[in-house]
């Protein structure tokens, strides 16, 4: 008998039929809000601040560049207000050491202009990139919190990621503030005003003086319009990007919370590169200490030759010094990146392997001797030539290199922080030699060579640019106490201290400070001097 199902029975539901997935569903991603723009009452008076701050860089930097250290303490004393307005009242330790080194470089430049021919350049650069790195350092945006293998990381945000990705920041600040002025409180709308009107004002009277002399006439004679000439107006339009790019780096700095993991995640990556066993590393480490041994043990009478005084045959004093100076530039890059390369790739750090901690120390002691026979080289050219710029900022680098090769020395002896000690020294190095004016003991070591009889002669384009002829007061006593005013004709007497102010007959005057002069009487038949006094 066929079972029929009952009506009103349970029945399968059929396939086409929505079926209930009792497994409950992951939630959807929650999109991200982004927060609305807000900014402190600080910002706005450094937005409006940073105005007068970029168009004071741009005037002091066109009257010279001495006034730059002015705007170096004004710079300084703006982010550190705006910085305890902010609230960060604490100042990191290592600033102090930014701070001093800025203001070493400022005074230097204050005291001796941008200093001639021997750093001329390189100090306004380390000016504004100290400048970059202090405000890094005291608002604490360094990567680590404090200088170390990401300096790179540090420097990138520095000079582009902070200051042009807020290029718009001081913008965008003070329409913010401008929405939220209250009835009564109308001060920072008045600054803004005032920020907008002068310059627009100074465009529409140059536009109109143009247009009616008689209306630029009158305007003279109410008010002194002289200051107002179209190299202000490029000025003020000039400080515009400057003064954004400076509140943009200094409100980035503050605004940017630093993110620990990604320096973290570096490390752990550098982490994972450690593949290479001992035995790798100790054979490359051999191989090249190995190397040097042999060149040190062929070459000895050729790199030695500085030490006693000599030189080696087919050599001059300029090839001979040239060589060695190229070569422990080449050789310490080498070295450095071997031992770097090493230290990174290691599976065992080399301090804790006894072998590669003695391996890598030979390493380092040979590059200090390739450091100490570049140094006697140059001893050796100076001490026949005197001294140049060149030769000073090579001596220099020298020592710099020479203080890499014992950090590098004692990071294998135990654990310190090498780079950012390197990057110290780098930094204190140069500040040191700015300040200790090295133009002005160049031309004095020259002299005193000369006076001594050590050098012939007296290169007068580099005495001359580097003693500045505006300062031949203190060039021309000692040039007439050596002698070398006698037997000099006209070109070298000018060469060396610039065009004479009165020259009459046989007889050439120099105008030194106060009511002095330097006189030099040349001899008709020869041509040379043969008397010269200061009276």
């Amino acid at each position: 008998m066929e079972n029929r199902m009952q009506e009103g029975a349970g029945r399968p539901l059929y396939s086409s039929a929505p079926q209930t997935d009792p497994s409950p569903r992951p939630a959807a991603p929650a999109v991200p809000v982004r927060s609305p723009f807000t900014a402190a009452p600080a910002e706005l008076w450094a937005a409006l601040g940073s105005y007068l701050v970029g168009f004071l860089y741009i005037q002091l930097f066109n009257i010279g560049d001495n006034r730059i250290a002015l705007f170096a303490v004004i710079f300084c004393a703006g982010v550190e207000l705006f910085c305890r307005a902010m609230g960060h009242t604490k100042v990191p330790a290592e600033s102090w050491f930014w701070l001093v080194c800025l203001g070493l470089v400022a005074l230097s430049i204050g005291l001796w202009g941008n200093n001639g021919r021997t750093v001329g350049g390189w100090d306004l650069l380390a000016l504004h990139g100290l400048a970059v790195y202090w405000t890094l350092s005291r608002t604490g945006a360094l990567a680590e919190g404090s200088t170390g293998p990401m300096i790179w990381l540090d420097l990138l945000r520095g000079f582009f990621a902070y200051p042009f990705g807020g290029f718009f920041l001081r913008v965008r600040t003070l329409f913010h503030r401008i929405r939220r002025t209250k009835p009564g409180k109308g001060l920072p709308g008045v600054l803004i005003g005032l920020a907008a009107a002068v310059p627009l004002l100074l465009v529409a009277y140059e536009l109109l003086a143009a247009v009616d002399g008689h209306f630029a006439a009158l305007m003279q004679l109410t008010l002194d319009w002289s200051w107002l000439n179209t190299e202000l107006l490029v000025r003020l339009l000039l400080s515009l990007p400057v003064g954004a790019w400076l509140y943009g780096l200094a409100a980035s700095c503050l605004r940017n919370k630093q993110d620990p993991a990604i320096c973290t995640e570096l490390r752990g990556a550098a982490e994972e590169l450690r593949i290479l066993p001992n035995s790798t590393i100790c054979i490359l480490l051999t191989a090249l200490n190995g190397l040097y041994l042999i060149f040190f043990v062929l070459q000895g009478s050729y790199l030695l030759g500085g030490f006693f005084g000599h030189l080696p045959d087919g050599f001059t004093a300029a090839e001979y010094a040239v060589s060695g100076f190229e070569e422990v530039c080449r050789l310490m890059l080498l070295n450095m990146a071997v031992l770097g390369g090493c230290a990174k790739f290691s599976r065992v750090p080399l301090r804790r392997s006894r072998a590669l901690q003695a391996l890598g120390g030979a390493l380092c002691g040979f590059s200090l001797l390739f450091v100490a026979v570049a140094g006697a080289k140059l001893a050796l050219y100076i001490g026949r030539f005197g001294l140049t710029p060149r030769r000073v900022l090579a001596a220099w680098f020298i020592l710099v290199l020479g203080a890499w090769a014992l950090i590098a020395l004692l990071t294998l002896l135990r654990p310190i922080r090498a780079i950012r000690l390197a990057v110290w020294v780098t930094a204190a190095a140069f500040a040191l030699l700015c300040l200790s004016h090295p133009d002005g003991w160049i031309v004095r070591g020259n002299i005193s060579l000369y006076a001594h009889g050590v050098v012939d002669t007296l290169d007068a384009d580099v005495i001359g640019q580097c003693q500045g002829w505006d300062n031949r007061t203190e060039l021309a006593q000692p040039l007439l106490d050596c002698g070398w005013m006698l037997g000099r004709t006209e070109e070298e007497l000018v060469d060396m201290l610039g065009y004479q102010g009165y020259s009459g007959g046989n007889t050439l005057y120099w105008q030194l400070d106060g009511c002095q002069r330097l006189t030099v009487t040349l001899d008709p038949s020869t041509g040379l001097s043969d008397r010269a006094e200061i009276r």
